[in-house]
């Protein structure tokens, strides 16, 4: 139920600061929208969609060269080569069907994001035209670490949609502890951060945190990889956002060098789940233009109230471990800066689809087929998370389902009951789950 955004028409007077946001198109064997979703100095998240106008494929391929250094650091819905500035994007498992005037999508990281790439091709055949992006093209004067999801360079964002503080990710601190324990009974806490954190308060007071979940920094690379795919998902739930309001007024009265204890009320959207957290800040005012907030006690966080903790699970089972915690205090210290001279607009967030609605289904006694079916009443979404929680009481996600897709068989090895839900979203930004459906094998 996507619709490919279409690129208007510039006339020659308009600038290339000021250059259109719509998607990415080539012409010919596919059209490309190589779209930003979000943006910092260093790096973007694209989202890019393929549209096939030739015949109907069982695999597909989507290679293009980078004129710069671009850098994919991480791919989700489809799996990827990089040789110098050449990139492949090969089809996942489950997105391989591609029928003649159907769509696919994929998303990925970028580091060093230069200009958008000029042509594609699609197993082998050229996409044809000159493909534009919304990727804002910036000179590496302009350059910020500050993130910007706007498609339009920063020199020409109107003053209306600029940010008003921006958050100082070069001093601001993230923690959170887990606690494991050994098979022999030894526990060993240990500190996790993440290496990326983007952030900007708007005119209007409207704060989003943003923290691509790919740069889970545990002191392992071995547990780095295993907590992006197996806890976090971020291969489709890429991003954690927190949102909340906060009152520009009392934080500009404040004087330099004073403190205030400020109640912060917002959403932590988590694994498909959107929960509020509320917590008393410590405001510091260090300078008029310079701004911090942490929490006076440490924030806990359930796995269980974000469908994470059947990850835990999967976490310890393959550490070999005897427990690992499922709660997790977060520790952190965000600096906030008033100046943004270049204008760097504020985050906007994808909107969040409408909520499947209507599961229903069936079992097979004799196979173990779970058939279930629901209606698809958005047409945003980026695709669908199937959920199922057994006799261990976690949810975990089965399948992660393309966008319009409306069924789902799912394959039962135990007898028991089984729960099943649904969870339409749009890049990390979910609708609220369909009810529980019931299923028995017996």
């Amino acid at each position: 139920m996507k619709k490919l955004l279409k690129l208007s028409m510039l006339s020659c007077g308009v600038t290339l600061g000021i250059m259109a946001s719509s998607g990415a198109i080539a012409q010919g064997a596919c059209t490309v929208d190589y779209a930003s979703v979000n943006s910092w100095g260093n790096g973007a998240q694209i989202k890019t969609t393929i549209t096939n106008t030739s015949a109907a494929k069982t695999s597909w391929e989507l290679c293009w060269t980078y004129a710069g250094n671009d850098t994919i650091a991480n791919l989700w819905d489809g799996v990827h080569t990089q040789t110098g500035k050449n990139v492949c994007v090969k089809n996942a498992g489950y997105n391989a069907n591609l029928p003649a005037n159907g769509s696919v999508s994929f998303g990925f990281i970028v580091n060093n994001p230069g200009t958008v790439p000029s042509s594609f091709t699609l197993n082998g055949v050229s996409c044809g035209g000159i493909a534009t992006s919304s990727v804002p093209v910036v000179s590496s004067s302009s350059r910020s670490s500050t993130p910007t999801t706007s498609s339009r360079s920063s020199s020409s964002v109107a003053n209306t949609t600029a940010a008003r503080w921006l958050l100082d990710a070069t001093n601001s601190t993230f923690n959170f502890v887990t606690v494991k324990k050994s098979t022999a009974g030894v526990e060993t806490p240990e500190s996790m951060t993440f290496s990326q954190l983007q952030g900007t308060v708007s005119s209007t007071g409207q704060a989003t945190l943003t923290i691509p979940l790919a740069s889970i920094s545990t002191g392992n690379v071995i547990r780095d990889p295993r907590m992006q795919s197996l806890l976090f998902e971020s291969a489709y739930l890429p991003s954690l956002h927190f949102t909340t309001q906060l009152d520009l007024a009392v934080i500009d009265a404040m004087a330099a060098g004073s403190t205030s204890v400020q109640s912060v009320t917002g959403n932590l959207v988590l694994h498909g789940i959107v929960k509020s957290v509320v917590f008393d800040a410590l405001v510091v005012k260090h300078a008029n233009n310079s701004v911090s907030f942490s929490p006076r006690r440490p924030i806990v966080i359930n796995s269980v109230d974000f469908d994470l903790n059947a990850g835990v699970e999967a976490l310890r089972a393959v550490a070999g471990l005897s427990t690992v915690g499922e709660k997790v205090p977060v520790y952190f210290k965000m600096f906030l800066n008033r100046d943004n001279p270049t204008n760097v607009p504020a985050i906007s967030l994808a909107t969040a689809p409408n909520a499947a609605i209507s599961l229903s289904g069936t079992v097979s006694n004799a196979t173990g087929a779970a058939n279930l079916n629901w209606t698809d009443v958005s047409n945003n979404e980026t695709g669908f998370l199937v959920r199922r929680k057994g006799a261990d009481g976690r949810w975990m996600t089965t399948s992660n389902n393309a966008a319009n897709t409306v069924s789902f068989i799912d394959s039962l090895t135990a007898a028991g009951s089984y729960d099943y839900k649904v969870i339409s979203y749009a890049d990390s930004i979910p609708a609220t789950a369909t009810g529980a459906l019931t299923l028995v094998y017996a």
